[in-house]
C-alpha cells in the first residue's frame, strides 16, 4: 500500500475503544495511483451503493497514526463535496488501488442495490 516498506511506521491506535494499552496500527500515506473508493449507505428501507474514483498522489505522510491518501478527483473539489452530500455519504469510504469501478458496479448490482457515481 505504501511506497516502499520503509514509508510505513508502526503506531498506537489513535482509537479510544475503552480497553487498557493503545494497541498497534500502521502510519503510511498510499503510494501514488489510481484508486477506487466504494460505501454502502443504510438509507431506511433500502441501500445504495457509493463509487467513486480518483487517483491517490505523492504527498509526504502525515503524523497521525492513520492509514491515509490525498486523493485527486475528477471534479473541482467544491463541486464533488456538494455531490457527495446530495447523494449522501457516510464519512468513512472503502478503498481499493487501482479501478475496481465495474466490479463493484456489477455486486450492487447483484444484490439490486442503486448505485451511485460521484467523480
Amino acid at each position: 500500500m505504501a511506497k516502499n516498506d520503509d514509508e510505513v511506521l508502526l503506531t498506537g491506535s489513535p482509537e479510544e475503544w475503552g480497553f487498557e494499552g493503545s494497541g498497534l496500527n500502521y502510519e503510511l500515506i498510499l503510494k501514488p495511483g489510481e484508486v477506487t473508493m466504494g460505501h454502502f449507505l443504510n438509507l431506511g428501507d433500502s441501500y445504495q451503493m457509493l463509487i467513486s474514483r480518483g487517483e491517490s498522489i505523492a504527498y509526504p505522510r502525515l503524523p497521525c497514526n492513520e492509514l491515509h491518501a490525498m486523493i485527486r478527483v475528477k471534479s473541482e473539489v467544491r463541486q464533488y463535496l456538494k455531490e457527495l452530500i446530495n447523494v449522501g455519504c457516510a464519512h468513512h469510504v472503502v478503498l481499493a488501488a487501482g479501478d475496481a469501478w465495474r466490479e463493484l458496479q456489477k455486486t450492487a448490482e447483484l444484490m439490486r442495490i442503486k448505485t451511485v457515481v460521484v467523480e
